[in-house]
C-alpha cells in the first residue's frame, strides 16, 4: 500500500508540458528559416527575370532604332538626288516679283513693305530663316516703290523697287554677304545700320520713309508683313505715326 502511494506521489510531482508551448521547439524555428529562405530566393528570381526582360527589350529597341536610322539615311539619299535637276530661282524672277510688289504698293498708296526673314522675305528678296535667324535685334527687309518716270501713254508712271536691308551695326558685315537680287545690281541694295543703343524703327521712319513722304502719289500707309512679330509691328507703327502713316498687315494676297 505504501508503494502504491509513493508511486502516485511521484507521478503527481512530475512536471507536465505547457499546452501553449510546442512540443518540438526546434521544428518551429526550422520552418521559419525555411520560409525566409524561400521568400528571399523568390525575390531574387523575380529581380533577375525583370533585369533579363529589360535587357531583351533594350536590345530589341536598339535593333529597331538602327533599322529606322538606316531607312532614314536611304530615304534622305533618295531625296538629295530627287531635286538635282531643279535649277535655282533666277535673279530675274526675284526682280519681277519686286517690281510687281512696288507697283502694288503704288496702287495701294503704301510707302513701303517691311518684312522679317521668313517665307515672304525669301519670296521677294531671297532671305530666309536659314540665311538669318531672327532675334531680339530686328533685321528688316524694306521694299519701297520709286517712280522712274511718267508714262505718256497710260498716264501711270513707271515704278521700280528699291530694296533696303535694316541691320544691327555689328552684324553689317555678315548682312552684306547676303545675295539679294534687285532690278538693277547687287550694289543697289542699301544697308541701313542701326547702333546697339539706337532705335531701328526710328531709323526706318527717318531715313527710308520720310524722304518718300512728299512723293506725287501721296502714300498714307506702311505695309508690314503678316509674319512679322508683334513687337516689330508695334515698333514700326509707333515710329511712322509721327508721319501720319498707318500700319496694316493684310493688304497683299
Amino acid at each position: 500500500m505504501e508503494k502504491v502511494s509513493h508511486l502516485a506521489a511521484s507521478v503527481t510531482s512530475t512536471p507536465t508540458q505547457n499546452s501553449s508551448e510546442p512540443f518540438f521547439p526546434s521544428l518551429k524555428q526550422s520552418n521559419s528559416n525555411l520560409l525566409y529562405s524561400s521568400t528571399l530566393w523568390g525575390t531574387r528570381f523575380r529581380l533577375a527575370a525583370v533585369i533579363l526582360l529589360g535587357l531583351q527589350t533594350f536590345r530589341r529597341l536598339q535593333s529597331h532604332m538602327s533599322a529606322v536610322e538606316r531607312t532614314t539615311q536611304n530615304d534622305l539619299s533618295i531625296i538629295s538626288t530627287h531635286c538635282a535637276r531643279v535649277s535655282p530661282i533666277p535673279a530675274s524672277q526675284f526682280q519681277q516679283r519686286q517690281t510687281k510688289l512696288a507697283e502694288t504698293l503704288y496702287d495701294l498708296g503704301a510707302v513701303a513693305y517691311i518684312a522679317e526673314p521668313g517665307p515672304n522675305a525669301q519670296y521677294y528678296s531671297n532671305i530666309s530663316l536659314s540665311d538669318w535667324r531672327v532675334s531680339e535685334r530686328p533685321f528688316l527687309v524694306v521694299i519701297t516703290p520709286e517712280v522712274v518716270h511718267a508714262s505718256m501713254s497710260s498716264g501711270k508712271p513707271e515704278v521700280e523697287a528699291k530694296v533696303t536691308i535694316v541691320t544691327p551695326r555689328f552684324e553689317a558685315g555678315r548682312a552684306s554677304l547676303l545675295h539679294v537680287p534687285t532690278p538693277a545690281t547687287q550694289a543697289d541694295v542699301v544697308f541701313a545700320e542701326w547702333a546697339e543703343d539706337g532705335d531701328p524703327y526710328e531709323g526706318v521712319a527717318d531715313t527710308i520713309i520720310a524722304p518718300l513722304h512728299s512723293t506725287p502719289y501721296r502714300p498714307t500707309q506702311v505695309l508690314a508683313d503678316e509674319g512679322a512679330r508683334f513687337f516689330v509691328v508695334i515698333g514700326i507703327a509707333t515710329a511712322v505715326s509721327k508721319l501720319d502713316y498707318q500700319v496694316t498687315t493684310h493688304l497683299l494676297k
